[in-house]
């Protein structure tokens, strides 16, 4: 009972740790939602109609408006087909991150992204410290311990290397090795292991790493949100105003003329 209901409780903190992520992550997709409905209408709709100015012109319009003119063309007479190739490809591409190559894929390639990939490890590491501390703290044996750590690890990656480490532990080494020959969990870890191995007081070190990590992740995830919201309304609008500018160029370049 004791170690079901603190398993319980940390199921409980994860998943409150995913709410807030996705509540704050609500208003950076809200504005990047309303912002690709923006630059849509304006090339499919709003664009097509404004470019009839520059039939009557006898110069040559700059690349910048032959492009966004181009584009906007494009969009006028297709914009059908852009709804439907959108919509198919995130249907097929859900279906294809619920396969299994397809998430041992998508989870690979989470782990390169910079700052992505280090915000997950931090995670799973945390995750794996605080669970791996919590059973061997109630009386389980490591071998057995590890067995079902591996469960609680969300990417797929990182789930096959515990349990590879899990298979070297029951063959009879140590847990600082098996974690040292694995690319994932950086030395600081690794020595905590090993220290807590030779003490034979493992789970206080696991506690200290899960703590260490979990405090690391929830300011990399607070840093990356607060930023996040800004940096997709920066583009957005950046997508807005190069289309702007672009059609106001040969109007400049005319006044130009003029004067």
């Amino acid at each position: 009972n004791i170690v079901l209901n603190r398993l319980a409780h940390l199921v409980e903190q994860d998943q409150e740790t995913q709410n807030r992520v996705k509540a704050s992550l609500a208003y950076p997709a809200f504005i990047l939602a309303v912002g690709f409905l923006t630059v849509f209408v304006l090339l499919s709709f709003v664009m097509p109609r404004q470019t009839v100015i520059f039939d009557d012109m006898d110069q040559e319009l700059p690349l910048p408006t032959q492009v966004i003119i181009g584009i906007s063309g494009f969009f006028a007479e297709f914009w059908w087909a852009a709804v439907l190739l959108t919509g198919g490809a995130i249907y097929y591409w859900q279906r294809w991150l619920h396969t299994e190559n397809g998430r041992r894929w998508w989870d690979t390639a989470r782990l390169k992204i910079p700052i992505l990939g280090n915000f997950i490890t931090e995670v799973e590491i945390g995750r794996f410290a605080r669970t791996l501390g919590t059973l061997l703290e109630s009386g389980v044996v490591i071998v057995e311990a590890l067995q079902s750590v591996w469960a609680v690890v969300d990417n797929v990656v990182l789930k096959e290397e515990i349990k590879r480490i899990s298979q070297d532990v029951a063959d009879g080494s140590s847990l600082t090795a098996g974690l040292k020959s694995s690319p994932y969990f950086p030395e600081t870890v690794v020595n905590m292991v090993s220290v807590g191995e030779e003490t034979g007081n493992m789970e206080k070190g696991l506690f200290k790493l899960a703590d260490a990590f979990e405090r690391q992740s929830e300011l990399t995830a607070k840093t990356v949100l607060l930023l996040l919201g800004p940096m997709v309304l920066v583009v957005i609008v950046g997508i807005v105003g190069v289309c702007v500018v672009s059609m106001l160029l040969p109007i400049f370049r005319m006044n130009m003329i003029i004067q």
